[in-house]
């Protein structure tokens, strides 16, 4: 028979945890672990949630580091008067959009996108923080990008603007992470925001002020995970973190209708372009469902299973026949609308850990076909695939 293993020796313990100083001397009774950060007195105030109008005077942030911070606050001003002046008078003078969409994604198409560049003039630090969500102005013949912070501020950059830093400017918008920014198509200067905070605010330039169009409570919905605008429905459909889907009517100024449709956060919503009755889901449940938005008390047309928490999920943007998920189980699934199955499983390394966002799948906005997703790859860059 065979003796007992030794007992492992002690564990050693660090001098704090002994309640001694590196020096080896007595830490104070009333001694305690310092915080790693401690936010300054008007970082604080910016976590409290402000509800109703804002003038966009209020969100002006200015440079924090600047030594005159009176001056920096006038020049901020200044600049977003400009600022807001120009982005008035961008207008969507683009092409119309026939309905039908472009051949596939074939070599051709691929040999483009491989042409494309990134000058130094195209980067710019639009927000402080890790980037949330962005938006591209449905223009065509002006660039200008939207984009949010996990710290509520909104950011626009036009690089063909300027080739200075006039042409970027943000605000504080919210409380908590924005998670999702839509310009109107029917109205290319309001831009739609939606926060952690549980508020729907739009920008009117033209009066400078972000509007509140909805309010959730925070007690029963938890938090505002991501939401879509549809323009012509003049609806804005909000996944909450308890997994219930609100519901927006632009027009009528009511209060969103709720829906339970999921067991756990909704990270992804997304309207039909061809049939505004077909709404898709993506859930932390695992799930990704497609919904008759005429009887979404009922139960969905079709549900489908990842292995893990679903992050993305996207209808096709010309006819709305290809549907895209992506999951923390590695995979990204295409789906064919009209037969209700799933057409592709394809293997992709979506674990973006804690301090990168999410990836999700965004289609060209003139096809059916390609798509393109972040990669994880070295050096980084995005994967373009064929649905």
């Amino acid at each position: 028979k065979r003796p007992p293993p030794p007992p492992p020796p002690p564990r050693e313990k660090s001098m704090r945890l002994q309640g001694m100083t590196s020096e080896g001397e007595k830490l104070p009774d009333n001694w305690r672990e310092p915080l790693r950060f401690k936010p300054s007195e008007k970082e604080d105030l910016w976590r409290e949630r402000r509800t109703g109008e804002l003038p966009i005077v209020e969100c002006v942030a200015p440079n924090p580091r600047a030594a005159d911070q009176e001056e920096a606050k006038r020049e901020a001003l200044e600049q977003m008067e400009v600022f807001a002046a120009k982005m008035a008078g961008v207008e969507d003078r683009g092409s119309e959009r026939t309905g039908v969409a472009d051949e596939k994604a074939g070599a051709a198409y691929v040999a483009e996108m491989r042409k494309l560049t990134v000058s130094d003039k195209d980067v710019a630090k639009t927000v402080p923080d890790r980037i949330y969500a962005m938006a591209f102005h449905p223009s065509e013949t002006h660039t200008l990008v939207a984009a949010a912070d996990k710290c509520g501020r909104v950011g626009f950059f036009a690089p063909d603007w300027s080739d200075d830093d006039s042409c970027v400017f943000h605000m504080q918008v919210h409380s908590r992470a924005v998670t999702s920014l839509h310009f109107d198509t029917s109205n290319p200067a309001a831009l739609y925001t939606s926060s952690y905070d549980c508020l729907v605010r739009k920008l009117d330039i033209h009066s400078r002020k972000w509007l509140e169009v909805a309010q959730f409570d925070e007690d029963d919905m938890k938090f505002l995970a991501t939401s879509t605008l549809h323009s012509e429905q003049k609806a804005v459909y909000c996944g909450m973190g308890s997994g219930h889907m609100g519901v927006c009517d632009l027009r009528a100024r009511a209060k969103p209708v709720i829906y339970a449709l999921h067991g756990k956060t909704i990270r992804a919503v997304d309207v039909s372009p061809s049939d505004p009755n077909l709404i898709l889901t993506g859930s932390i449940d695992t799930t990704v469902a497609l919904w008759d938005a005429r009887k979404l008390k009922g139960k969905p047309l079709a549900s489908w299973e990842h292995g893990r928490g679903v992050t993305s999920a996207r209808f096709s943007p010309v006819s709305g026949n290809v549907a895209v998920s992506v999951s923390f189980d590695d995979t990204i699934r295409v789906f064919d609308i009209a037969s209700r199955t799933e057409t592709q499983k394809i293997r992709h390394n979506n674990q973006t850990g804690r301090w990168l966002t999410s990836f999700q799948a965004v289609f060209d906005a003139s096809s059916d076909d390609a798509f393109v997703i972040g990669s994880m790859e070295q050096p980084r860059g995005g994967d373009l695939f064929s649905a």
